[in-house]
């Protein structure tokens, strides 16, 4: 008499914020990513994670086990960023581990985000976050209000910052636009009306001795 084997059950993701986690060091040589093949393959790999994520889901992809990289294999990986903040993509997240101990692969990161006008969310062992890229001055203030505080409104906003009710609103969809904040819709019991709540990507912690700041 024949038996069914067991079904094989996916490896569970992180705790916290994250649906699915990637890790790219499966996909390397020996910690080794060079060429655009090689960053095409973790492109697509990125890509199809991304595709089965729930609305809301969150993606953490891992690096740290990346020790060296060309720049043409993260230009080729990391511009998948790029086809998250679409309409085919709207309300899924992504992040991406780092060892930030690797200069020169943190180097290499920021040049390509800087070079393509992106900003990348990143993570580091400690599980502080941190940007890559370049984000404007209101930008950065905006963000960190919102890590801060836990959510903010475009009102609450505005009051911590002094701004104008369109200046305050514009940021927080920059920043959600980026993919570096989380926005839920919630009725306003006074007016009956309902507005957006704009929340951390992942819940700050302190970066980590010898981590790279924000």
């Amino acid at each position: 008499m024949s038996r069914t084997p067991p079904k094989r059950k996916r490896p569970a993701g992180p705790a916290g914020p994250f649906t699915d986690r990637l890790d790219v060091s499966q996909m390397t040589t020996g910690g080794m990513l060079f060429g655009g093949e090689a960053g095409h393959r973790i492109y697509r790999a990125i890509f199809r994670r991304l595709r089965a994520l729930p609305r809301e889901g969150a993606l953490l992809v891992d690096l740290s086990g990346v020790r060296q990289a060309s720049n043409q294999a993260l230009k080729e990986a990391l511009s998948v960023v790029d086809v998250l903040r679409t309409a085919k993509f709207a309300e899924r997240f992504l992040v991406f581990r780092v060892d930030t101990r690797n200069r020169d692969l943190v180097e290499a990161i920021e040049m390509v985000a800087r070079l393509g006008r992106d900003v990348i969310p990143v993570i580091d062992r400690g599980g502080a976050r941190h940007n890559f890229g370049k984000l404007t001055a209101a930008e950065r203030d905006t963000l960190k209000a919102v890590e801060r505080a836990g959510g903010l409104t475009s009102r609450e906003l505005r009051e911590r910052l002094g701004l104008l009710p369109s200046a305050a609103s514009n940021r927080l969809r920059r920043l959600h636009h980026l993919r570096l904040i989380r926005r839920e819709e919630r009725a306003v019991s006074v007016s009956g009306g309902r507005e957006f709540v704009y929340r951390p990507l992942v819940p700050p912690r302190p970066a980590a001795r010898g981590e790279r700041g924000s």
